[in-house]
């Protein structure tokens, strides 16, 4: 019996080691390119340094600045107005492509899926050049060349303010639908069929299903989602960077945007560190109340 007790315990002791190493590789990366870049975040956003001066004792001076620059809070209202102009439009045509594709013949599923996922493997500056080609304010461009055939008059869609916002929106979108859908692809087809089955004997139909199966069986992958696309899409720089420099009026220029013109323009980057650790509160801030919603909807049930 103590032999028997013993090798479980070895057993388990190795299992344990196993499952440890199979994490190291993943724990020293979180803190590697994690940990160490916000501890030196957070230290640094203490002090006034640069290539050219010893570092400076601050203390809460550089929040305080960043805090009361009114080009902070804008930026964080452009970082929010891009993720109601993403992310909701971004996850719903996601899921019907997906429940679309399941419909589909094999071979021709297998092409949407190509087609769908070609734009996620460009990076943002890519996308941000393509669509200036699209764009262009004179009736060369693309979209406006398009409209002239119906009479349109040419549109700046990256220089008027009314313009400017959707239309980084909407390369933002089309350059991240694919990874979102294949992800909620991978969530339909994990839904065992027999639920769809029964729902059909019950006369449910396909709004019904959607409402009272799919939903819920993808609550968790949503959640992952939905926090993922608030951070991304909260980050977004690279195509405003392409389309519209932050402009006009910076009201393409959010958070990452602002830390770059203080990065690049400020003789010392006491402020550049201070506004990374506020934007990362706020990314917290979000995701944690994301979670909290889902929690309490799950404590409803």
């Amino acid at each position: 019996m103590a032999t028997k007790t013993g090798k479980n315990f070895t057993g388990k002791r190795e299992d344990a080691i196993t499952a440890y190493l199979v994490l190291l590789p993943s724990f020293i990366l979180l803190v590697t390119f994690v940990i160490v870049p916000l501890i030196i975040s957070v230290v640094n956003s203490f002090y006034d340094r640069s290539a050219y001066m010893d570092a400076v004792w601050k203390g809460m001076g550089n929040y305080k600045k960043v805090l009361t620059d009114s080009k902070f809070w804008k930026a964080i209202g452009v970082g929010l107005k891009f993720i109601l102009a993403i992310v909701p439009i971004q996850l719903v045509l996601a899921f019907f492509i997906a429940h679309l594709v399941m419909q589909l013949p094999k071979h021709l599923s297998s092409f949407v899926k190509v087609a769908v996922y070609m734009p996620c493997l460009l990076s943002g500056i890519i996308v941000g050049a393509i669509f200036s080609y699209i764009y262009a304010s004179d009736a060369g461009g693309f979209l406006n060349h398009l409209l002239g055939k119906f009479g349109v008059s040419p549109i700046g869609w990256t220089g008027e303010p009314d313009w400017a916002l959707f239309s980084v929106a909407v390369a933002a979108i089309w350059n991240g639908l694919g990874y979102t859908t294949l992800v909620m692809l991978g969530g339909l087809l994990d839904i065992p069929k027999d639920y769809y089955e029964a729902a059909k004997l019950d006369g449910a139909g396909f709004f019904a299903q959607m409402f009272h199966i799919t939903i819920p069986c993808m609550r968790n992958l949503g959640v992952y989602l939905l926090v993922s696309s608030f951070v991304s899409t909260f980050q977004l720089f690279e195509r405003p960077f392409v389309l519209t420099g932050g402009g006009p009026l910076d009201m393409t220029q959010g958070p990452v945007g602002y830390l770059y013109y203080h990065f690049t323009w400020d003789d010392t980057l006491g402020m550049t560190y201070a506004g990374s650790v506020l934007v990362a509160i706020v990314l917290t801030g979000i995701s944690s109340v994301v979670f909290r919603l889902v929690n309490s909807e799950k404590s409803m049930d």
